[in-house]
């Protein structure tokens, strides 16, 4: 009898630990989602960010990291910005690659800025982002001195 109590304690613990590993349950976390959303929509940055940081997906990285930039803490949306690798989704892949060169741009890095920007010049769908990419590649390019861009 001991044995099953421990052995039940142990199934048990390895399930809340398995739940606790994979994050809210998916219904759940995309209600949280919409409630993060809302709350970036609004401007509430800080708000939407400490929702969005304890979700568990691609999507909520990317607007953890958003939202982090609109409250000007450029280094923490690298961190959050930089974890969305080409693996993931080719439009949320882009647009933290975006949002990163604009952080990078606010942080006087300007050639680690364009360094993001120009494989969006190679894109074959022309999407919202990449079309803001280019513009945003072309705008730095303008905005640097001949001596900056060397």
């Amino acid at each position: 009898m001991r044995y099953i109590n421990i052995r039940f304690t142990i199934i048990t613990a390895t399930a809340l630990l398995t739940l606790f590993l994979t994050g809210i349950p998916q219904e759940a976390s995309a209600q949280t989602f919409k409630k993060g959303l809302a709350q970036y929509e609004k401007g509430n940055y800080s708000n939407a960010a400490e929702i969005f940081s304890n979700i568990q997906t691609e999507r909520a990285r990317l607007f953890a990291g958003k939202a982090y930039f609109g409250m000007g803490k450029y280094l923490t949306a690298k961190s959050y910005l930089a974890d969305i690798g080409t693996e993931s989704p080719n439009e949320i892949y882009l647009e933290a690659q975006y949002t990163l060169s604009l952080t990078d741009f606010q942080l006087g890095l300007f050639g680690d800025a364009l360094n993001r920007l120009y494989p969006m010049k190679n894109q074959q769908v022309k999407t919202q982002v990449v079309t803001d990419g280019i513009q945003l590649y072309e705008d730095i390019l303008g905005y640097l001195t001949l001596n900056q861009r060397k």
